[in-house]
């Protein structure tokens, strides 16, 4: 508990890691569909750094890609778009 600084969110990611009764692949869905806001742009770094952190609280070695968002929700593809002046990589998430 010191060690996650008493944060709920990094409570629940290492509880649900810790489960025994899901997969792997179950584990990092559950974690990504609650750090990932539906209904909004996210971008793609961020949501990269978002899978990352998943795959390794989980403790799977693979290399996160935007790609990767289509296995749990219903997405577009990488497009730039223009965020405070700077023109970057976005995703739309629609739903999970």
């Amino acid at each position: 508990m010191k060690s996650l600084r008493y944060t709920k969110k990094a409570i629940q990611d290492a509880l649900i890691s810790m489960g025994n009764t899901e997969d792997a692949e179950q584990k990092v869905a559950r974690i990504i569909v609650k750090n990932i806001p539906t209904g909004e742009p996210i971008k793609v770094a961020k949501a990269n750094q978002i899978i990352t952190d998943a795959y390794t609280k989980v403790g799977i070695k693979h290399t996160a890609k935007a790609k990767d968002l289509h296995k749990w929700f219903e997405c577009s593809d990488p497009i730039s778009r223009r965020v405070d002046g700077k023109v970057v990589k976005c995703v739309d998430i629609y739903r999970a």
